[in-house]
């Protein structure tokens, strides 16, 4: 099932994993704290994290991580 998610060329994996970050950063607003979405962010870390160096994908942690906190 999630097969799908990493399959295709680096820009297509980029974009979902961008649409999925929004996605659960406006899930994660959206409902209320005792419904902790922190681990939703793995998924599209997971992406990224096949598709890039090291240095940009610490900037894509950082957000995450940032968005999982604000």
């Amino acid at each position: 099932m999630y097969a799908a998610f990493f399959r295709g060329s680096k820009q297509a994996i980029l974009i979902r994993a961008g649409v999925l970050i929004a996605v659960i950063a406006v899930l994660d607003w959206r409902t209320v704290d005792e419904i902790p979405l922190r681990i939703l962010y793995l998924l599209p870390m997971l992406m990224v994290g096949n598709v890039l160096e090291p240095l940009p994908l610490m900037a894509v942690a950082t957000l995450c991580t940032w968005l999982s906190e604000s």
